[in-house]
Formats: C-alpha cells, sequence, structure tokens
C-alpha cells in the first residue's frame, strides 16, 4: 500500500459496490485503520486527536464521528482512483492519500456475522484478514461473545468454560406433555 496514507475500513454493506468503488458515501469504521507515518498523516491525525479533546460530553461525537467529519472536510472534488486488488484512493486536502480497505478482506460485523459475505461468496484468494464486531449489543461484552462463537476469540483460559453457574437441562419432557 505504498500509494497509501491513510485507511479504515467502512461501513459499507455491498460488496459488489466496494469493488466498483462506490462506497464512499459509507461511514469509515476506527476500529480498524492504517497511518503511514508521514507530516501531512501525522497533522491529519493531530487535528482528530484536537477535535476528539474538544468533545464534550454533551455531545453525541466521538471518536468515529470526529474522524468520518474530518474527512467529509478535507475531501476535495477529486475523483477516487483505484490502485492494487480493488483498493480505492483519494487524495484529501492537506496531501493525505486516503483509502478504504476492502469490504472482503477487512469485514464490518454486519458483511462477516450477518451476511457471512466470507461463506456466501468464497475465494480462496480473499479470506478476510480480520473482523471488526461492529453492528453488536451490550459493548464489548458483547463483542467479545460474539467472536467466540465463531472461533475469532481464542484468549480465555480452558477454565472459563468450565467454572462458574450454569444451567442444566435434561432431555426429558414433564408427564403432563407426554
Amino acid at each position: 500500500m505504498t500509494d497509501v496514507d491513510v485507511a479504515a475500513s467502512t461501513y459499507c454493506l455491498n460488496a459488489r459496490d466496494d469493488e466498483e468503488g462506490e462506497c464512499w458515501r459509507s461511514a469509515a469504521n476506527t476500529g480498524i485503520l492504517y497511518f503511514k507515518a508521514t507530516e501531512p498523516v501525522k497533522k491529519f491525525i493531530l487535528d482528530w486527536v484536537d477535535g476528539m479533546e474538544k468533545a464534550t460530553d454533551e455531545t453525541t461525537e466521538r471518536d468515529q464521528e470526529i474522524f468520518n467529519k474530518l474527512l467529509n472536510e478535507r475531501s476535495s472534488a477529486s475523483e477516487s482512483r483505484e490502485i492494487k486488488r480493488r483498493v480505492h484512493v483519494k487524495q484529501l486536502d492537506g496531501g493525505v492519500q486516503f483509502a478504504l480497505l476492502p469490504v472482503r478482506l477487512f469485514a464490518s460485523g454486519h458483511t462477516y456475522f450477518v451476511q457471512r459475505l466470507h461463506e456466501r461468496e468464497a475465494r480462496s484468494d480473499e479470506e478476510p484478514m480480520c473482523a471488526h464486531a461492529t453492528f453488536q449489543f451490550s459493548q464489548v461484552h458483547g463483542k467479545r461473545q460474539r467472536f467466540r462463537e465463531h472461533g475469532l476469540w481464542d484468549v480465555e483460559e480452558d477454565d472459563y468454560y468450565i467454572q462458574g453457574n450454569f444451567i442444566a437441562m435434561k432431555d426429558e419432557l414433564p408427564s403432563v406433555w407426554n
């Protein structure tokens, strides 16, 4: 990705739109980011941090909304161009080359866990490199559980699965139902 300074995954839900470079209206997802250490990128990050520091408890803007606002403010009228493997890049004001990471390789929670794009449209050369647990309830606990359910969370000790209180069931119906 030598032609890219900043890259982000997106909330684009359609892989074909993504491949055609039609996902620029989708919000960028700050859960999966790439930054090249250049002076324009450092300035971009400092402006992002400044925006987050100005946010208050009364504002609804968080890191992701501030990141997207900064992208929108810096997006010029330049058209996107495609570089390697359907990665689409735009020049931002300030000299930053910004790319959308491909949906098939950098999956959002919806494309991975709900659509199961990697299973429905399996491509041997395009296994997801990572999945972000977006579109999830229960904050970090729900995200962790979603990863566990799909075999993507393997950091618990074995006793995590055997200690605690569990509900036990008998595989018999009550006599009144027979």
